[in-house]
């Protein structure tokens, strides 16, 4: 009797032995599972036949009120809501909503937003309005206003300010930031409508107040626009100009190239204004 006890003692014991067996090799077989539906889910599995999908739309197009920056689309108003360009950088200025952007193009992301009114930016420096009354670079006050403004270099800030108390009567400056020394660089009679430094060339855009007429100074250079230049800036080689549009004055946007072998600008489009294209 003792030994069949003893016997049956095994056989219960081997069974027990199985059964936890299974039960482990159950629990594995659950967590496997699990672990293989999750890596699925995020995409693991699926992961090189998702790169032949486009992440972003290619284009960057001004299409009044409507800024199409790549996948994302904002809605401008007109003045004082604009949109400046040093590139790669798009600066879209919205001083209501306190709550200005400035792209980068070449990373196709936001690189930063500011609650001032950025004049320019470059490579992580920034130009701005405080309050809408002085000019900072960085953190450092320019002790006066820029209307317009544009970052040449660390050492060399270009700023349009007013000859006089009358700020349709400006001129252009530059302005170590560093030590404050300032330098008259152009003046004319018209007023100074944009700016920019582009490939070693200095663009002035401006208007003649008296006549209307407006221009592009290219150097010593002086090509007649057949519109008010807002914007200057550069795409895939060459620059541009473009006009914003002004429901008051019933001025339609568009956008310009500049030929400078011509000494001619080259109507582009009319009603909307493209900044970036691959």
């Amino acid at each position: 009797m003792e030994e069949k006890q003893i016997e049956q003692e095994k056989i219960q014991k081997k069974q027990n032995i199985r059964l936890k067996v299974l039960i482990i090799a159950a629990i594995i077989m659950f967590f496997g599972v699990y672990f293989i539906y999750t890596l699925n889910k995020l995409g693991v599995f699926t992961k090189k036949h998702s790169k032949e999908i486009p992440a972003v739309s290619p284009t960057v197009v001004f299409e009044q009120p409507k800024l199409h920056v790549f996948d994302e689309t904002l809605y401008l108003n007109e003045f004082p809501d604009t949109v400046r360009f040093h590139n790669p950088y798009l600066i879209v200025v919205q001083p209501e909503t306190r709550a200005s952007r400035i792209y980068n193009l070449i990373t196709k992301r936001q690189e930063k937003e500011t609650m001032e009114i950025p004049l320019d930016y470059w490579q992580g420096n920034i130009l701005y309005n405080w309050h809408g009354v002085t000019t900072f670079y960085n953190k450092k006050s320019l002790s006066l206003r820029c209307d317009k403004g544009f970052i040449k270099s660390v050492s060399e800030i270009l700023c349009v300010v007013p000859k006089t108390k009358d700020p349709l009567d400006n001129k252009l400056i530059s302005i170590d930031p560093q030590t404050g020394k300032k330098h008259d660089l152009y003046s004319s009679q018209n007023l100074i409508t944009a700016i920019s430094f582009i490939n070693g060339q200095l663009y002035i855009g401006e208007t003649n107040i008296t006549s209307k007429n407006t221009d592009i100074r290219v150097g010593d250079t002086t090509i007649q626009t057949p519109s008010p230049v807002d914007v200057i800036y550069q795409m895939k080689g060459n620059v541009y100009y473009a006009t914003f549009k002004s429901s008051q004055i019933k001025r339609q946007a568009a956008y310009y190239r500049i030929d400078l072998s011509g000494k001619t600008v080259l109507l582009q489009e009319t009603e909307k204004i493209l900044f970036y294209t691959p």
